[in-house]
């Protein structure tokens, strides 16, 4: 006796039609990550600071670079493989290995004033805006 295993839709999970009716992904595109995507980002902003936290997964905080230039943040680096077995054969391959890159605008920043930590998996990064870029109050005579 054969099992048959359906998808949330009652169809093959392997179904040539996955892509074309992944409604998920059509009405929803921040549940897909591409690659040019990765990685998942977090950034968020309040009078004083900006904060970002990037999912990373695997790393080492020694394979990670953080940049800044022109009001961009750069998060840079390398996810190295964990296997040198040349002689299993892969059934699924779906983590991926290797260099990525992600660049996000960020504005004017201290960057020389700015913490990043790394721990689980999340890099954090503490941006305290630059003077220029702080919101001001301005009282009304």
């Amino acid at each position: 006796m054969s099992h048959l295993v359906l998808d949330k839709r009652g169809c093959h999970p392997l179904s040539v039609w996955d892509s074309v009716f992944d409604l998920d992904r059509l009405f929803n595109p921040s549940s897909v990550v591409t690659q040019n995507q990765y990685p998942s980002l977090n950034v968020e902003s309040d009078d004083t600071s900006v904060y970002v936290a990037a999912e990373l997964p695997g790393l080492n905080k020694e394979d990670i670079k953080i940049n800044y230039q022109d009001g961009k943040l750069s998060i840079r680096g390398q996810k190295k493989t964990d296997t040198k077995d040349d002689e299993k054969s892969s059934h699924y391959r779906e983590i991926q290995y290797g260099e990525f890159s992600r660049v996000i605008t960020v504005g004017e920043v201290d960057f020389e004033a700015a913490k990043a930590t790394y721990e689980d998996g999340i890099l954090k990064v503490d941006l305290p805006k630059s003077e220029k870029q702080k919101v001001k109050e301005l009282p009304i005579t």
